[in-house]
């Protein structure tokens, strides 16, 4: 009982959390928006994905409690590669094997966004770390090649995408630097004491 509660409780929290991206979906097309249907269409189904990809590793796969870090991030690249028919060169490093469905889900929409930033402005190859330093991790996204992207705009960014993974970065309590050091890097430090 106390298991099937807790899948309940999952359930209802991504549910809420589509809600919550349709409802900015909404908003950001109320204010104006330069994405044709078929665009915002694509977008909105792949955030959707994002999130279901994350319950499909931890109940349809072997995992008890964690999902695969390196499986699913290849499997999200793949699926948005498909979407746009483009094909994103991903090179992942990473010490921690599992993360929690919880953090899973807010970098599966982080991820998600990055991914689909990195195709429309014509980056794909993507190099991606997960270390840990102390209680902490932190995941570096680095767009390899990216000369262009100016810092202060995405930080300063009112587009949908950018307030999405703030918006993700904020509910796990984590910090995000976006810098550029010849490529475009964004690092997300946050708590992972529970994670293998």
């Amino acid at each position: 009982m106390r298991i099937q509660s807790e899948i309940d409780h999952r359930i209802k929290n991504n549910l809420n959390m589509i809600s919550a991206i349709l409802g900015l979906q909404i908003l950001n097309l109320k204010n104006g928006s330069d994405e044709s249907s078929e665009e915002i269409l694509q977008k909105s189904k792949l955030r959707i994905d994002a999130l279901v990809m994350v319950h499909d590793a931890l109940y349809l796969g072997k995992q008890k409690e964690g999902i695969d870090f390196v499986q699913y991030v290849n499997a999200l690249s793949e699926k948005i590669g498909e979407t746009f028919h483009k094909i994103l060169n991903v090179k992942i490093e990473t010490v921690k094997k599992e993360l929690s469905l919880e953090t899973m889900v807010e970098l599966g929409i982080i991820l998600n966004e990055l991914f689909t930033n990195s195709i429309k402005y014509g980056t794909q190859t993507i190099e991606i770390k997960l270390t840990k330093k102390y209680k902490y991790c932190v995941l570096t996204y680095l767009e390899k090649g990216n000369k262009t992207a100016d810092v202060r705009k995405i930080n300063e960014s009112k587009k949908l995408g950018i307030k999405l993974i703030k918006l993700m970065v904020k509910q796990l309590r984590a910090n995000m630097d976006i810098q550029r050091n010849g490529d475009l890097g964004y690092t997300i430090r946050f708590k992972c004491i529970h994670h293998r």
